[in-house]
């Protein structure tokens, strides 16, 4: 639809896929969230289509320095939506360090990836644990590359005090150490310079915190996070006698391209919170 002055002046054609329909695709809703030095965090949630008693949730995260997932803009979120209908109430925020809120919002983070974020993807959880059909035992995370490190990092770091019960990791990032140099020092400097910053985001260093369920899934011809930051992390949990859940995909990458992993993945990820919440 064309608006124009606030009225509808036309409209666009455009085919419909029947699917879609068949699918009754809601929009989310948007909230905010202050943060203690007084920032404001945008946020996406989408509730069950019928709130009977106390929901589990789950926390979708990102997270990466300059990146946005929340806008005001349609989009399917089709993972979203099957969760919804499953009973679960989902929600999104954009932590500091986000894009869309200026540079100074976004060098937050600067030399200590995983700090900030954490603490207000914590925020995010205690704003779920509040909502009067939510049940805060029963309350996961779920992230992929950068947000595969969140979610890691969300059952691992003794900050989060078991406030989430259940986490998938895909492809995480579990030691700065390892990643593209292109990008890791532009937020974290050298790990001459900044060896605090790296050995506090290490998630090996961190296996022994392990409470709840984690599952962590990577492709072992991964371009982008290679397979070496999970089997770092797997040695450190089987060090620590942590139990874990494990994926590998030995033909996939970073994202997946063949048809059927697309299609089994989605379906482990929801059987996993399903089965654990």
């Amino acid at each position: 639809v064309i608006v124009r002055d606030g009225k509808p002046a036309g409209e666009l054609p455009g085919l419909v896929d029947p699917d879609l329909n068949d699918l009754a695709l809601r929009p989310t809703e948007h909230f905010t969230l202050q943060t203690p030095d007084g920032d404001t965090l945008h946020g996406a949630r989408l509730l069950p289509r019928k709130i009977t008693g106390k929901h589990p949730a789950i926390v979708m995260v990102y997270g990466g320095p300059e990146a946005q997932l929340v806008f005001d803009v349609w989009s399917p979120r089709l993972m979203w939506q099957h969760l919804a209908d499953r009973g679960f109430v989902v929600i999104q925020i954009d932590n500091r360090g986000s894009g869309g809120q200026g540079p100074a919002f976004a060098q937050k983070v600067h030399k200590q990836l995983g700090r900030l974020e954490l603490d207000d993807q914590l925020a995010a959880a205690r704003y779920l644990a509040k909502l009067p059909f939510v049940d805060p035992s029963r309350i996961g995370i779920y992230g992929h590359s950068y947000g595969g490190f969140m979610a890691a990092l969300a059952m691992l770091d003794p900050r989060t005090n078991s406030v989430f019960k259940a986490g998938v990791a895909g492809s995480p990032v579990t030691d700065w150490r390892l990643y593209d140099t292109g990008y890791t020092e532009r937020y974290m400097e050298t790990p001459q310079s900044n060896a605090a910053g790296y050995e506090a985001s290490d998630l090996a260093k961190k296996a022994s915190g392990l409470q709840g369920k984690l599952l962590i899934t990577h492709a072992m011809m991964d371009e982008n996070v290679h397979y070496a930051h999970t089997a770092k992390l797997v040695d450190a949990l089987i060090g620590a006698n942590k139990h874990f859940d494990l994926l590998v995909l030995p033909g996939e990458r970073h994202d997946l391209r063949a048809p059927n992993a697309r299609t089994y993945m989605p379906e482990r990820i929801a059987a996993f919170f399903a089965n654990n919440l």
